[in-house]
């Protein structure tokens, strides 16, 4: 186990998980689709989510891209909370292991293309944060999902005043 190696491919987890998303046309949804949309405004996240046809094929090859690069078995999968989700993680010694994308197999959503990217579109972000909210089983997520509202209806409300137009 090389920790250089290790460090390195740490470094390149996003471009890996973006190439393979862009190779395997999976769809990127929730705050990374989210971040495309608003840019600045949108919050920090740390994993990738994506809708893919199948996920532990999907999560299988990126977990074995990853670990051919830092030439360990520092990467795994596992399922995640929902049946039909797939999690790649990195195991770390100082806390719990780091998420670096779920793959959830689901039905199509209304999608645009970025730079050879799909991303869900965001009024279907907008829709889905909606309905989590108003269901109890989701309340874990509530906090996260008022803030992205937030944050989405002030960059709405941002591209239609004259002045700001310009900026966006």
């Amino acid at each position: 186990m090389n920790p250089l190696k290790i460090f390195s491919t740490k470094l390149q987890e996003d471009e890996v998980t973006l190439k393979q998303i862009k190779q395997d046309r999976n769809t990127i949804y929730g705050a990374r689709a989210i971040k495309q949309h608003l840019g600045w405004r949108a919050r920090e996240t740390k994993d990738y989510d994506a809708y893919s046809n199948n996920p532990r094929r999907s999560a299988k090859k990126l977990k074995n891209k990853l670990s051919r690069m830092s030439q360990s078995n520092v990467y795994y999968t596992q399922p995640a909370q929902y049946p039909s989700t797939q999690r790649v993680k990195r195991r770390s010694d100082i806390n719990r292991d780091v998420v670096v994308a779920d793959f959830t197999q689901t039905k199509p959503r209304q999608i645009t293309t970025i730079n050879g990217i799909n991303y869900v579109l965001l009024n279907e972000i907008v829709k889905d944060k909606r309905k989590a909210l108003s269901c109890k089983k989701h309340a874990y997520r509530h906090t996260k999902d008022k803030a992205d509202l937030q944050r989405i209806n002030a960059h709405k409300k941002a591209k239609k005043h004259k002045f700001l137009k310009k900026i966006f």
